[in-house]
Formats: C-alpha cells, sequence, structure tokens
C-alpha cells in the first residue's frame, strides 16, 4: 500500500509504518490521527477489506460501511468525506480513533 503502510507477509492484514505505529503520513490536521495514504477510492476499498478481514458483523449507516471486529474495534469506510476524498475511521478500544484519508499526491509530514 502507498504512504507508509505495508501489507503483512502473505497478503494478511495490513500493518501500519514500524517507526510511527500508523498508517500512513501525518495530513494538513495537527493531530497525527489524521493520516494520508496515496490512492484513490478503489485504493480505499481495498485496504478496508483488507484491515477487516475476520469481521464479526456488518452494517451500512447512510453511505457509510461498518465493520465490527473481533476484538471491539469499529472500522468504517466512506467513499467521500467532508474534504472529498475516500476515507478509513478506526474507533480502537477506550479512545483510540485515528482517520485515513486516500489522497491522489503524496502530502508532506
Amino acid at each position: 500500500m502507498g504512504g507508509g503502510g505495508a501489507a503483512s507477509p502473505g497478503g494478511g492484514r495490513p500493518r501500519p509504518n514500524s517507526k510511527t505505529g500508523y498508517y500512513g503520513r501525518k495530513g494538513k490536521s495537527r493531530s497525527s490521527r489524521v493520516r494520508h495514504m496515496i490512492g484513490d477510492a478503489k485504493t480505499a476499498w481495498r485496504f478496508f477489506e483488507s484491515l477487516t478481514k475476520g469481521y464479526v458483523k456488518q452494517w451500512r449507516d447512510g453511505d457509510a460501511i461498518i465493520r465490527e471486529m473481533p476484538d471491539g474495534t469499529y472500522i468504517t469506510y466512506r467513499s467521500t468525506s467532508r474534504d472529498k476524498t475516500p476515507v478509513i475511521d478506526i474507533h480502537g478500544p477506550g479512545d483510540s480513533h485515528w482517520k485515513i484519508h486516500f489522497v491522489r499526491t503524496k502530502t508532506k509530514g
């Protein structure tokens, strides 16, 4: 995958960047929890599919597809966000939450 995330050996679930612990690169937001990866909606969907292998439940909320993982993490795919990019939201246990926007060009950060 582009932008700093890596696919696991054997095509399993993608792994975050080993240096930062996050997927992709820091976006324009001041928060390190908003990330950018290079790609379009098709790339975002493939990443979502790979990230949510083994999900236990799926439902829709408007145009969002939400999958619950066995550990209680909720992962959401939206083909368009407020800034018109595909986005994946990851809501982990506790207050861990981050977003990955799929952008067409490399971002600084």
